[in-house]
């Protein structure tokens, strides 16, 4: 009986025997699978680490805008000249929210500079209109209302007649756009401004960036130019604009422009006879930053916030269709129709004028300064083209007494200046003395007419 209990024994060693050997396999198993897990943990926790470091990258970020932002905002805020205190705000986030009141607008951002409850404000749409509203009501967190923020992340309730959408990237601000066009008044730029306040938040954002460019392209700038006259009774001689080496590649040079004045003055340029300041449009300034000397310009090189617009974005701007439309060929507007021949001996012809966007900042300086001015009754553009010249003319017809012509001139070319594209010209006369001014006007609309 023991023998063969010892018999049975050595037979159940032998038959675990195989057991032992998948325990074997199992262990490698288990490692291999422990060795995966561990270099999954590896990973997650790398992951964690890198996405830790890009939210403090973005808060650090965020801090220094809000930092620069902030100073900028401090420093202007009891300077008239730099236009007082003023409050940005980008409208960087969705609402879920229901407004207290039915149809006003919520807005989510941060607000930099002091802002009030009851402010009356500016909506830079992301379409390029702008409308006004008024702050009902400010919240600084979750059932937090305040009457005034300062530097502060909030939700806006907006009140106003037709605001639409606001959608992201649209621009709140209590400074005035640039309404009436001069060209002996500097600009003040708030859109470009306040949009450039967040660049170096948002200028890997796609949407921002068009938002930005369209802006850009729609604004004037003001700069510092040596202008040398050589010919007063012609009008002739030469404008040189000052150049900037390019901080990321010293062998450039780029264009300092400036949104306004109070920027413009940190450049520190001794003005005499020949050092003016000069506003620029953007297919003006397109011209300037795209020679074998210059590769682009730059927005506020001595801050706020520094904008950089290289000659190879200059250059896709330009030659975008979009753009070509609105301004023509390198800033050119062209005459949709050639109508009317009105002098045999110089072989001059009108034309209706294109419907591009630098007709239409004409003609709304051209009616808005003749609503400042009692002596016009009428006004009108036409095309004008002679042979043998290319590029067509404005003509700008004024109705108003004999002997104030040429102040209404005056008014008028300050008007419009900002707006002409590059080589663009634009003359004016009399509709009393126009031989054509009846017949054309009678099929075409004026711009303006008293009373109407």
């Amino acid at each position: 009986m023991a023998f063969w209990n010892k018999k049975n024994n050595d037979e159940d060693m032998n038959e675990q025997l195989p057991s032992e050997e998948m325990s074997a396999e199992m262990q490698a198993i288990n490692a291999a699978l422990e060795e995966e897990e561990e270099e999954k943990q590896a990973k997650a926790r790398a992951r964690a680490e890198e996405n830790e470091k890009l939210l403090k990258e973005q808060k650090e970020r965020e801090e220094r805008v809000a930092r620069t932002a902030s100073a900028f905002l401090t420093e202007t805020e009891n300077k008239e000249e730099a236009g007082g205190k003023r409050f940005y705000m980008l409208v960087d986030s969705p609402v879920d929210l229901e407004p207290k009141t039915a149809g006003n607008i919520l807005v989510e951002g941060n607000v930099y500079g002091v802002l009030n409850k009851g402010d009356e404000v500016f909506i830079f749409k992301t379409d390029s209109t702008i409308v006004k509203a008024t702050v009902e009501e400010i919240k600084t967190g979750p059932n937090l209302y305040a009457d005034n923020a300062r530097d502060k992340h909030c939700i806006l309730e907006l009140k106003g007649e037709a605001l639409g959408e606001i959608e992201r990237f649209s621009l709140v601000t209590n400074s005035e756009p640039d309404n009436v066009p001069d060209s002996r008044k500097i600009p003040s730029n708030p859109h470009v401004l306040g949009l450039s306040l967040d660049f170096n938040r948002f200028s890997g954002d796609p949407d921002y960036f068009t938002v930005l460019i369209n802006a850009i392209v729609k604004s004037t700038f003001v700069t510092h130019a040596r202008i040398e006259v050589e010919n007063a009774e012609e009008h002739k001689g030469r404008i040189g604009i000052l150049s900037l080496q390019d901080k990321n590649d010293p062998s450039k040079l780029l264009v300092p422009v400036f949104t306004d004045g109070f920027n413009m003055s940190r450049a520190k340029v001794n003005l005499d006879d020949k050092m003016k300041i000069v506003n620029l449009t953007f297919p003006q300034l397109a011209t300037f930053a795209m020679t074998p000397k210059h590769d682009g310009f730059v927005i506020n090189p001595f801050g706020p916030v520094s904008v950089k617009i290289p000659g190879k974005l200059i250059e896709e701007i330009t030659s975008n269709p979009s753009y070509i439309k609105n301004f023509g060929s390198k800033g050119a507007a062209n005459a949709k129709v050639v109508k009317e021949k009105i002098s045999d001996k110089a072989q001059i012809y009108i034309g209706v004028p294109a419907e591009n966007n630098e007709y239409k900042l004409i003609s709304n300086a051209v009616l808005k300064y003749c609503q400042t001015n009692p002596n016009i009754s009428k006004a009108g553009i036409v095309m004008k083209l002679e042979k043998g010249k290319n590029d067509p003319s404005y003509l700008c017809i004024v109705s108003c007494p004999k002997g104030t012509e040429n102040e209404c001139y005056t008014g008028l070319f300050a008007s419009v200046k900002p707006f002409l594209g590059q080589n663009r010209r634009i003359e004016f006369m009399r509709y009393e003395e126009t031989v054509f001014a009846e017949d054309y006007f009678s099929k075409q609309k004026l711009i303006y007419q008293k009373g109407l």
